[in-house]
């Protein structure tokens, strides 16, 4: 065998074993949420991959063809107002407030917050990104609420956290 063929039957054993690995085998987000004391808000900067994002914006709207600006921003905003939610006690729930993306090629930083009435106490988090199409999702939360940090995963079975449960 020459080493011309060797190598030809290395690369298709490396995309028989390794492509579909590179081919997206996970599916996870980053949500960095913190609370601010000054505006009684949280603050959540939520990083996704720009495919699972772009995949969830045509499942959900049925559209595949690229929008202006304006109307990409106003549809994302409407899927994460569905997919991640802040439910607080009181007589009505905070409503999600855009601020801004930032997409890069592999993956894309959401940026929004909650305006609230009073701090965090007994609100509980929801992520539920992706949930409809990926069974193995995982949504972890980074919850920040002045020096305490927690961190969460997210999934299928369990898709929201009660802020100041111990687990």
């Amino acid at each position: 065998m020459t080493w011309r063929r060797s190598l030809g039957f290395a690369w298709a054993w490396c995309a028989l074993w390794v492509g579909p690995a590179l081919a997206h085998p996970y599916h996870a987000s980053l949500s960095e949420a913190e609370y601010n004391p000054k505006t009684c808000s949280l603050e959540v900067a939520f990083k996704v991959l720009t495919h699972d994002l772009e995949r969830a914006l045509v499942h959900h709207f049925g559209k595949k063809k690229a929008l202006p600006l304006e109307e990409a921003d106003r549809q994302i905003a409407l899927y994460l107002a569905e997919v991640f939610r802040l439910h607080c006690p009181g007589p009505s729930p905070p409503t999600l407030v855009w601020i801004g993306k930032e997409i890069e090629i592999r993956e894309t930083w959401l940026y929004f917050e909650f305006p609230l009435p009073h701090d965090l106490a007994g609100c509980t988090i929801e992520n539920r990104f992706l949930f409809d199409q990926e069974p193995t999702q995982l949504n972890t939360l980074q919850l920040k609420i002045g020096t305490r940090t927690t961190t969460v995963n997210l999934s299928r079975e369990r898709p929201e956290y009660v802020v100041g449960r111990e687990d």
